[in-house]
């Protein structure tokens, strides 16, 4: 589409807030109960489907499509950086199938197989570097290149949208950007609204279960947080982490000393 990128986001904000607006008054939370958690999967397996195509794509785009001839420098460069990049990607994955595999072993005591499975990816990053570091600081691997905290620009971090150009769609056609937006908006603000409803929901058994009352959640992360985020150029970004099940299972007792063999109640 012909149009502002920020104009076209702005108008997606507008939508998701209104849709959450629409869902928070229908109390539509309790209805997660009947859904259980094949939305949530959904959601998660399409989010891990595109992290898993980011990062083929991203793996793969190095490879020349042509085997290249060794006449120029240039050329040996690039297949040097391909075959390191593919290595040091297959490094991270046999680390982490690893830590995966440890995890589930019996060589450390509880809390410390925890810990390695909560740091898997930290720990993944830690080891690729110094791999990279030891065996490959002569090739021209390609970084994140994050700049000294000395040459940051506070001034960047919030790029406050012009009002006056948020009905200036040059050459798109309005019908076709607030349809677009509508649709875009409104399955964003649904797999937001889910997710906060899930993460509110108390399901250490089937009697056990009960609804959050914390109908601040989904305005923060439904209405608020889109509606900043569209105003001053932040990223679109999910409030699941506001409340999660593993803070919400306190909302529930249970008999602390159950007998043996016998679930908690």
């Amino acid at each position: 589409m012909k149009t502002d990128y920020q104009v076209f986001r702005f108008w997606i904000g507008i939508y998701i807030a209104a849709f959450g607006v629409l869902l928070i008054s229908l109390n539509l939370s309790s209805l997660v109960i009947y859904a259980r958690r094949s939305l949530e999967e959904l959601f998660s397996g399409f989010i891990s489907l595109f992290l898993i195509l980011k990062a083929l794509f991203s793996m793969f785009k190095v490879i020349p499509q042509n085997i290249p001839q060794p006449e120029k420098p240039e050329d040996l460069i690039k297949a040097s950086r391909a075959a390191v990049h593919l290595f040091l990607a297959f490094c991270m994955l046999t680390f982490s199938i690893f830590i995966n595999k440890l995890k589930g072993s019996h060589y450390f005591r509880r809390k410390m197989r925890y810990w390695l499975g909560a740091f898997n990816v930290p720990l993944g990053i830690i080891f690729v570097s110094i791999m990279a570091a030891l065996f490959f600081s002569s090739y021209p691997v390609v970084k994140l290149n994050i700049p000294p905290a000395v040459h940051a620009d506070p001034s960047s971090w919030v790029n406050v949208i012009d009002f006056a150009k948020i009905n200036n769609y040059q050459s798109a056609s309005p019908v076709t950007i607030h349809i677009s937006a509508f649709i875009i908006g409104g399955l964003t603000s649904l797999l937001i609204f889910t997710e906060i409803a899930l993460n509110s929901i108390t399901a250490l058994k089937p009697k056990a279960k009960k609804p959050s009352p914390f109908v601040i959640d989904h305005v923060l992360t439904v209405v608020v947080f889109p509606l900043t985020c569209c105003i001053v150029g932040w990223p679109f970004m999910s409030g699941v982490p506001v409340r999660t099940i593993a803070n919400t299972m306190a909302l529930v007792q249970v008999d602390p000393h159950p007998p043996p063999g016998k679930p908690a109640e």
